[in-house]
């Protein structure tokens, strides 16, 4: 007992504890930062991506996978999936959304998805 009432115990205990909280405290801070640059990298990006020009050659490109304008019946968005509501899948070219960068590609009745990534919302711009 006369040990955890020494000075001794008393200066080790400050020079471990002091510094432990210190540097808690410094990742904190760092994990608050990191978070709150990400956040605004994210939304910067997402408004580069909607305020992009639409590249008219590209969207006759997408329109062709999708089997013409004329085929797209509905256009949805959902993170990083494209869904399209087409009148013939039969039209649709899925080797050709490969090619234009789809991670893949799921056909199922008159429902086609495609996962982009983060390309996913300039594509729906380019679509809709």
């Amino acid at each position: 007992m006369l040990f955890l009432e020494s000075n001794a115990f008393q200066l080790i205990l400050w020079l471990l504890l002091v510094p432990l909280v210190l540097i808690a405290i410094l990742i904190i801070v760092a994990v608050i930062v990191r978070i709150q640059k990400q956040g605004k990298v994210n939304s910067a990006r997402k408004q580069k991506i909607v305020t992009e020009a639409i590249d008219y050659e590209q969207q006759l490109v997408f329109y062709r996978a999708f089997g013409g304008k004329e085929n797209m019946l509905q256009i949805e968005q959902n993170l990083s999936r494209i869904s399209v509501q087409v009148e013939d899948v039969n039209k649709v070219d899925a080797m050709l959304l490969k090619e234009l960068g789809a991670n893949g590609v799921l056909i199922s009745d008159h429902m086609v998805k495609c996962s982009f990534g983060d390309r996913a919302e300039y594509i729906y711009q380019l679509l809709k």
